[in-house]
């Protein structure tokens, strides 16, 4: 894990640059050290570009940095997704906006009663609020208030993380999930190992896989139809279930 903070190298290419200061809670300034030139950099599209790796963390005051791609929040693990939507940008610049006013005004996420005062001043202003970070007055939905629980959670999870952008986005949609096959696809693979792999000498499971699809090819030549087939890793993971 890493923080854009004092003492974060990042590497682009040939060039190097290290953290100078935070302008906002959105941006941040970086100085090369080829030629202590200053630059301004989205501390969101910069953390894009670091899980792309197209800018690579060297090291934050002379320690190694773990896999960006890996934040932990409340002791657990998590592995995201190395894209963002438009729509997941604006969340993350909006969850943004409130952590770091809230912490600004000695809001602590451990204080119900204060959050909800923060939250109630932050409803009497209006749009006039968002007004400097959102000048085109966006009041759908994404950029409804959250209640006090919430904005709670979002800054427990902004502090666990070193104030990771990724950790303010749901996290649920944003695990990777093994994908699921298509029920008759899955139905076909369980008879090809009820088949060949589950007999006194049954085959080994590359076998069962080739001899499943030489079934889903004459299959097909009846129907006159392409079909889908499950790949080797789906056949070798549903095999030991079989197993047990």
């Amino acid at each position: 894990m890493f923080t854009f903070g004092n003492g974060l190298v990042l590497r682009e290419g040939e060039r190097t640059f290290q953290f100078e200061r935070e302008l906002s809670c959105f941006e941040l300034q970086f100085r090369y050290l080829d030629n202590n030139e200053v630059r301004t950099f989205s501390r969101l599209k910069l953390y894009k570009q670091i899980l792309e790796k197209t800018v690579i963390p060297v090291h934050q005051n002379g320690y190694p940095i773990a896999q960006p791609n890996r934040v932990s929040v409340q002791e657990r693990e998590y592995t995201y997704s190395t894209t963002l939507s438009d729509r997941q940008e604006r969340t993350i610049q909006f969850r943004q906006f409130l952590v770091k006013r809230a912490t600004a005004q000695g809001v602590t996420p451990g204080s119900q009663e204060r959050c909800e005062a923060f939250l109630a001043d932050v409803r009497r202003k209006g749009e006039a609020y968002f007004a400097k970070c959102f000048p085109q007055g966006e009041t759908s939905e994404l950029l409804k208030l959250p209640c006090a629980d919430t904005l709670r959670k979002w800054m427990k999870r902004s502090q666990s993380s070193g104030n990771n952008p990724y950790a303010l986005l749901d996290l649920r949609p944003l695990v990777r999930r093994r994908k699921r096959i298509d029920p008759d696809v899955e139905a076909s693979v369980e008879r090809s190992i009820a088949k060949y792999y589950l007999q006194k000498h049954g085959l080994s499971v590359a076998e069962t896989f080739r001899r499943y699809l030489q079934d889903t090819a004459q299959e097909e030549r009846l129907l006159g139809a392409k079909t889908e087939v499950a790949s080797l890793r789906s056949m070798q993971r549903a095999c030991p279930n079989f197993c047990v």
